[in-house]
């Protein structure tokens, strides 16, 4: 930690001051090392410490007087003796009452029988003995051995407390509270060496507060600091009962009797570690973490215990150390001594008064001296602990929530207004601050934290402004560029101090004058606009409306959330910085804003592309535009990035014309298996043909990559199989495909790709087909008699070649129920709408098998068989079969009668042994015997074989039954007679009946 050292002809100190080093009063730098010299009396007047010699600070019985024994028993000095109940009050500063009361009086070891308990004996404060006590007493501080007086700090009355014999071993504690202007506060207590604690003396302090912290650091010449600071004394063992500190110097015996009356040295401290170190003696640890009443690890700075303190005149230094109340019950501090010499200690009080920034920007603390000195605002400063639970606090606030408010804007603001103007970063800020002036040397400093960063930087100061009789001062800030985007909030720390105190301050570390007050200042943001694009055909206009957003609050407001000032127009901003409502960009077109922002685009016919676009700016209510430039810490990029040669958050507009779309046109072909087809997909635009150039040749895409190629021919593909090529000519687009001699079907489109003058691209396809050589059937008959079955087998060719089915592609039988093809081997035979048989087939071969049902006679209807070829063409075969009745068989029959008697016969037919009978539809008739023709007469004569008539014939139509009726006397024989009949199939038979007359 820095330090800032004071060198006078006794002095030396060293201020750590519980915050970064302040260049003190009195400063002068000194050329050969950089350090500073303080004036000690400046430095002393912040601290309060007890003294119990004045008038009517002992509240409680008075203190007995004794004589303070010194070695052989010498009484020097008067002393007042300490008890358990002694009480302490005074009013250290306007309104701010200290109050201290002894609590306890007990050493530090651990077979002191009363540790622990909460009645403390008087006896066991300390002694020599069992039979001598040792009182604890306050007294004057030691003209020879007092390291604080012959540093030459000023000291008067009772300042000191300790034994008041030699060979002490004793312990004190006093409670501390405190009350300010009439309400409880936390006190800050501060404890240091009122002797000198060399190599027989120790001493102890111990905090119920905050962890102690160092104030001040003192010396009687200059030498190196913090050679205080001993949190463990290893003691090395030498011979016999001779001990000696790391350092060297011999630690004796001392001559005080423990109870049970043996010598009681300084190794015997409670808590003292014995170990063999490696030259194999004895080692003794003197350490106060490990005493039962002291919490392991919580000795040192920052912690609850610290010591023991060596404060040698000669080689050390004497700290000024600090601890503050946590609460407003106040705080128990304590102190251990245990010296074979007389060692005693101060206990005083500090008022500290401290920013409330966040930790990141160092703390700044102002120590009060006993009078009073200028301060900030219209309200006297209240005092803060030295170190306050941060996680519990408001950062920028804690002054209004901590004990006693002394903040607020009103009381420091100059002109009494309940806020500051809000900053910006364009331009330079002023903060009026009212200073109550009691002091002709009073000045006053601020910084701002404009960029942010949670520093109050060197550039970020206002320099020191001298404070007039009238208390008001501007405090003026130039470099106000950094505020980064969108900050609404700005950290300020103000510092006020007298002259004669810090003549160089910063932001950090402490001043014994004045006050420091921490708090947030407004900021206003710029506005920024939007960058917009639009994309539209060739020579259309494009419009849109690019929009303004305007960020924070008013100005001078505070609570109003600014906005885009609508009573100031949008403008187009020039590449020479002038606003304009109408720009034109050469070679590419106009550009016309409205007021809103609504900005519109006439390109010239012949502008195709990206235009350069137009920069667009707008105001918000606080008057600040979107011409600004992004810093770093805005971790913004630039709306406007060079569009009219500045870097800007202005708006963006950047419209982009097409061309009128490149349109293909498709194009098929198709053409017989084996034989190479071409045609040539075109290309237009509005109407008017584009077509390829030397410089824009036509390309094909090739399948195998997915990419336009510089090759003339590519594969020609159809479900990932090769079935072709396609070949193109450029300069025309035409494109020829060449088939694989077996592909038949559609193939894979050829996309030709063709650019015109402005780029743009458009795909032609060209989609040829193959139609497979025709498949041509040969139909087939067949015929036979009535009821065998026949069959036959349709047969398919192409080009003479034949086609047969397969088990992939049967042969398959068209049902005629539905006039489909079907997947059954058996359909109906049907002839005039009645099922006269059935057609099976086999389907590996196509051969079908008719059954005809057996009184069928005729020609079926044919049986349709489809045959698929390899290409999936189909073709029908017909198989026709034809039944042909069987034979109408006459059974002829005869009589034999006398003369003149009637005969009859009938004459039968069958078909395959069923006989066949006339109907009414089909009736037997008779042969005319001359004209040997069939005659619809029922009668016809019966001629002899002379051709006379000896009788008639009659038949009956509906059973064939002829009747002979002779001539009377006649005894010839007739000429048989005949009949026919036809059967329902149309076949005709004739049957004879022939009579015999017997001549009586």
């Amino acid at each position: 930690m820095k330090r800032v050292i004071s060198k006078t002809a006794a002095l030396t100190v060293a201020f750590t001051l519980l915050a970064a080093p302040l260049a003190l009063a009195g400063v002068v730098y000194d050329a050969d090392d950089g350090t500073v010299v303080p004036n000690p009396t400046t430095v002393a007047r912040n601290f309060h410490w007890i003294d119990w010699s004045e008038p009517g600070v002992i509240k409680s019985e008075p203190l007995e007087s004794v004589s303070k024994q010194v070695a052989n028993s010498e009484q020097k000095n008067a002393a007042l003796k300490l008890t358990v109940g002694t009480r302490y009050e005074k009013e250290i500063s306007p309104g701010y009452f200290l109050y201290g009361e002894v609590i306890a009086l007990k050493p530090l070891m651990d077979n002191e029988r009363n540790i622990g308990q909460t009645v403390y004996s008087q006896s066991k404060a300390g002694r020599t003995s069992p039979r001598t006590e040792i009182n604890v007493v306050a007294k004057e501080l030691d003209t020879r051995y007092s390291h604080y007086r012959l540093a030459g700090l000023p000291y008067s009355g009772m300042m000191a407390m300790g034994p008041d014999r030699d060979g002490g071993n004793v312990g004190l504690t006093m409670r501390f509270k405190a009350i300010n202007n009439g309400k409880p506060v936390k006190p800050t207590i501060i404890v240091t060496d009122a002797e000198e604690a060399g190599t027989q003396e120790v001493e102890i302090f111990k905090t119920t507060g905050s962890g102690w912290k160092q104030v001040a650091e003192f010396a009687t010449s200059k030498r190196p600091f913090g050679r205080w600071s001993t949190t463990q004394i290893t003691l090395n063992g030498r011979v016999g009962d001779t001990y000696s500190w790391l350092s060297g110097g011999t630690i004796g015996v001392t001559t005080r009797l423990d109870d049970n009356g043996e010598p009681y040295s300084i190794q015997k401290w409670s808590g003292l570690k014995e170990q063999v170190n490696s030259a194999g003696r004895k080692e003794y640890v003197l350490d106060p973490d490990r005493h039962p009443d002291i919490n392991p690890g919580k000795s040192g700075l920052g912690k609850s215990a610290i010591g023991p303190l060596f404060t040698d005149r000669i080689s050390g230094t004497v700290p000024i150390l600090a601890t503050s109340a946590t609460s407003y019950e106040g705080v128990d501090v304590s102190f251990y001594v245990n010296s074979s010499g007389i060692q005693d200690v101060m206990f005083g009080a500090m008022l500290p008064e401290t920013g409330d920034a966040p930790e990141s920007y160092g703390e700044a603390i102002h120590l009060m001296p006993k009078e009073q000195s200028s301060y900030l605002g219209r309200q006297f400063p209240d005092i803060d602990p030295v170190e306050l639970e941060k996680s519990v606090l408001k950062p920028w606030n804690n002054d209004d929530t901590v004990d006693l408010a002394d903040e607020g804007i009103a009381q420091l603001h100059a002109d009494g207004a309940t806020d500051f103007q809000a900053a910006d970063r364009f331009n330079p800020y002023t903060l009026p601050i009212y200073v109550t002036v009691r002091s002709a040397q009073t000045r006053v400093i601020g910084w701002v934290d404009f960029n942010n960063n949670g520093t109050f930087d060197a550039e970020e100061s206002s320099g020191i402004v001298p404070v007039d009789a009238t208390g008001k001062v501007n405090l003026e800030f130039t470099e106000t560029s950094t505020i980064p985007y969108c900050t609404e909030k700005l950290g300020v720390r103000v510092r006020l101090v007298d002259e004669n105190d810090v003549k160089n301050p910063t932001p950090t570390s402490t001043a014994f004058s004045g006050e420091v007050e921490d708090f947030q200042i407004p900021a206003i943001c710029p506005p920024k606009g939007s960058k917009e694009t639009t994309e539209g055909p060739q020579n259309q206009p494009q419009s849109i409306k690019v929009n303004f957003t305007a960020q924070g609050k008013l100005r001078n407001d505070g609570q109003t959330n600014a906005s885009i000032d609508a009573n100031q127009a949008v403008k187009i901003v020039t590449s020479s910085g002038s606003l304009v409502t109408s720009w034109t960009e050469p070679n590419q077109g106009t550009y016309t804003v409205t007021a809103d922002g609504t900005v519109t685009f006439q390109p010239l016919p012949s502008f195709v592309g990206a235009a350069k676009g137009v920069v667009l700016r707008a105001v918000d209510t606080n008057g600040l535009s979107s011409g600004w430039t992004p810093i770093e810490a805005d971790n913004l990029t630039a709306i406007n990035e060079g569009v009219n040669g500045a870097t800007t958050m202005d708006g963006v507009y950047i419209p982009t014309v097409t061309p009128l779309p490149l349109e293909p046109h498709h194009v098929v072909s198709e053409d017989v298996q084996g034989r190479d087809q071409e045609n040539t997909p075109t290309f237009s635009r509005n109407g008017d043909p584009v077509t390829p150039t030397a410089d824009r040749p036509a390309k094909l895409i090739d399948p195998a990559t997915g990419q336009v190629t510089t090759k003339r021919t590519v594969d020609a593909m159809k479900n990932g199989e090769r079935i072709g090529t396609y070949t193109i000519t450029p300069r025309t687009g035409k494109v020829v495909f060449s088939p694989n001699p077996d592909f038949v079907g559609e193939a894979e489109p050829a996309k030709v790709v063709v650019t015109d003058e402005h780029g743009q691209t458009a795909t032609g396809l060209y989609t040829p087909t193959v139609t497979p050589l025709p498949l041509e059937p040969r139909h087939v008959v067949s015929e036979d008699v009535q009821g065998r079955d026949q069959e036959n087998t349709p047969t398919f060719s192409r080009n003479g070649d034949p086609v047969t089915p397969t088990a992939d592609r049967p042969a398959k039988l068209i049902d005629p129920a539905t006039g489909q093809e079907t997947d059954n081997v058996t359909v109906d035979a049907m002839k005039n709408g009645k099922r006269i048989g059935t057609y099976t087939i086999t389907p590996g071969t196509g051969k079908v098998v008719f059954s005809p049902n057996p009184d069928f006679i005729g020609e079926a209807e044919p049986a349709k068989v489809v045959v698929t070829d390899e290409y999936g063409q189909s073709a029908t075969g017909k198989y026709t079969p034809t039944v042909t009745p069987l034979p109408l068989v006459p059974q002829n029959v005869s009589s034999i009668d006398i003369q003149g008697t009637t005969q009859t016969g009938t004459p039968t037919f069958t078909r395959n042994n069923v006989p066949v009978t006339p109907t009414a539809d089909r009736p037997a008739k008779l042969i005319d015997p001359v004209t040997g023709q069939p005659t619809a007469e029922l009668s016809i004569p019966a001629l002899n074989e002379g051709g006379k008539q000896i009788g008639t014939y009659t038949v009956e139509p509906l059973t064939g039954k002829i009747t002979f009726t002779p001539n009377k006397n006649e005894k010839d024989t007739p000429q048989p007679a005949v009949i026919e009949i036809t059967d329902e199939v149309g076949q005709k038979a004739r049957g004879v009946y022939t009579p015999t007359v017997v001549p009586v």
